[in-house]
């Protein structure tokens, strides 16, 4: 962490991390996909170094922009990593062009967290403009984005659209709701029934946090259930 924690310049900083890099692995990976990140992550760091040469910058960098810098450019999608390849695939949310998939999972749909918000105008006069009306056909907007991939991804799942969310608070248990496309996406199944307000109720289960609930085995609903037999006897 102290070896971390120092103004570098770019190139002390590839040096350093290769150096580091190579001492956290010595030998080379055994798997394809781990050799593919690794040769990813050498080359974000030659490159970082290489560009900060040919701008002609030479300053020292402080350790937080290494690391947002790295944080952002590891977070974009891998275009050579592949994709259909008939398993399971992990990746970021991209358009998939309506590519079907049998299931399609998606993760971290708090509320807050998905769509995105746009990011606070300052200089960009687009995003200034984006709720006005100079806002221009064409003119981007990160949420509305993030709203049209739901839309894609939805239509792309053809048995099991799975959607994850933190549901409660892990200190005080307290209920935290989801994303807004979860529960618009919830609003839309709900009004092709006759009463919709009762339709989203029956829709929604909330399942115990303890193992061990009552609710947790049947407690008169069968949509709840337990995987685990052990944990009957202590719910009574």
């Amino acid at each position: 962490q102290r070896r971390l924690g120092e103004l570098l310049t770019p190139a002390q900083w590839r040096q350093r991390l290769l150096s580091l890099l190579d001492a956290l692995l010595p030998n080379a990976p055994g798997s394809p996909n781990s050799q593919r990140a690794l040769e990813r992550l050498r080359k974000l760091l030659n490159q970082f170094a290489d560009d900060a040469a040919k701008a002609g910058f030479e300053d020292g960098v402080p350790p937080e922009v290494v690391r947002s810098h790295f944080a952002g450019a590891l977070g974009e999608a891998d275009t050579r990593a592949p994709l259909l390849t008939g398993g399971i695939s992990f990746g970021r949310m991209v358009p998939m062009r309506l590519l079907p998939f049998r299931v399609i999972c998606v993760l971290g749909l708090n509320d807050g967290d998905f769509p995105r918000r746009d990011p606070a105008a300052g200089l960009n006069q687009l995003t200034a403009e984006l709720d006005t009306p100079r806002r221009r056909p064409g003119d981007r907007s990160t949420r509305e984005d993030d709203r049209f991939l739901f839309l894609q991804l939805f239509a792309a799942a053809q048995e099991v659209f799975y959607l994850s969310y933190l549901g409660a608070d892990p200190r005080d248990g307290s209920v935290r709701e989801p994303s807004v496309l979860v529960s618009e996406l919830i609003d839309a199944a709900a009004a092709y029934h006759l009463d919709p307000p009762a339709a989203v109720r029956d829709f929604i289960v909330r399942h115990a946090l303890q193992p061990f609930s009552p609710s947790a085995f049947g407690d008169g609903d069968p949509r709840r259930f337990s995987y685990r037999r052990q944990w009957h006897p202590a719910a009574g």
